[in-house]
């Protein structure tokens, strides 16, 4: 059976995303940062365990800056 959390944006991913793109201010962000485990995610969950790990949202960036930066809009 096929697990479609597995394939969905994590909250983890989505928060650093606001971030990184200047959507949330910063009380946003840190209720946000409330909610973090201590277990680390990958910003794309179909993509290798492999980049930097980014300690302030326990997150795996397993795609390349330029990536990001290729998918924001406007």
């Amino acid at each position: 059976m096929h697990d479609a959390s597995a394939s969905a944006p994590s909250c983890v991913a989505w928060a650093t995303c606001l971030e990184y793109y200047g959507l949330a201010d910063a009380s946003v962000l840190e209720s946000l940062r409330g909610m973090l485990t201590a277990t680390y995610q990958r910003l794309d969950p179909l993509l290798p365990a492999e980049g930097v790990f980014l300690s302030r949202w326990r997150l795996r960036l397993n795609v390349t800056p330029e990536e990001l930066d290729a998918t924001r809009l406007g």
